[in-house]
């Protein structure tokens, strides 16, 4: 089980590695997504098992493997709200050499794990840090937009989510 120190070291340890293998005017960008992205940002302080990332240049793959860095989260990537990129996070006082990490936003993270609501998802989403760190304004956009971007309106998985979403609002927001 790994805490935010554990992760901070590992980011940094790829860093390192990639410096080693890649020239100095190259540089990468990794997207770090879900509880491990929460925990990295200071949203939640929890243990997590590996940590999860969207985004990753091909020629870190097969390295990522060594530092439990996976790509599964790519298999949920329609959870994930539209234009995304627009609002991510750079991951400060880690990495820089050949790495820059970056996390989602909060509100594109709460709307990924009201798509997912796995068995972490509502404890990351229900701290108090979380819930007085949201930007109810623009959860509410990103909503909207998950609609207008959804497969289908009538999908199960989004009729899910919008019952997942409309008690998550209902519940905690002030």
């Amino acid at each position: 089980m790994l805490l935010r120190d554990d992760l901070l070291d590992r980011l940094d340890r790829l860093d390192e590695a990639a410096s080693l293998v890649f020239d100095k005017g190259q540089h990468f960008r990794m997207v770090l997504v879900g509880g491990a992205a929460l925990v990295l940002m200071e949203y939640t302080i929890r243990s997590t098992h590996d940590i999860d990332a969207l985004e990753a240049p091909r020629e870190l793959h097969s390295m990522m493997q060594e530092y439990d860095i996976n790509m599964q989260s790519r298999a949920y990537c329609d959870s994930f709200p539209y234009n995304y990129e627009d609002r991510l996070v750079l991951l400060e006082g880690v990495g820089g050499r050949r790495l820059y990490y970056y996390c989602m936003s909060l509100e594109d993270s709460i709307i990924s794990k009201l798509h997912r609501m796995g068995d972490n998802d509502t404890q990351d989403l229900t701290s108090d840090k979380i819930l007085g760190s949201i930007n109810w304004t623009l959860l509410e956009q990103l909503k909207k937009e998950a609609r207008m971007s959804a497969l289908s309106e009538n999908s199960t998985s989004h009729k899910n989510f919008l019952h997942a979403y409309g008690n998550y609002v209902r519940e905690y927001r002030p």
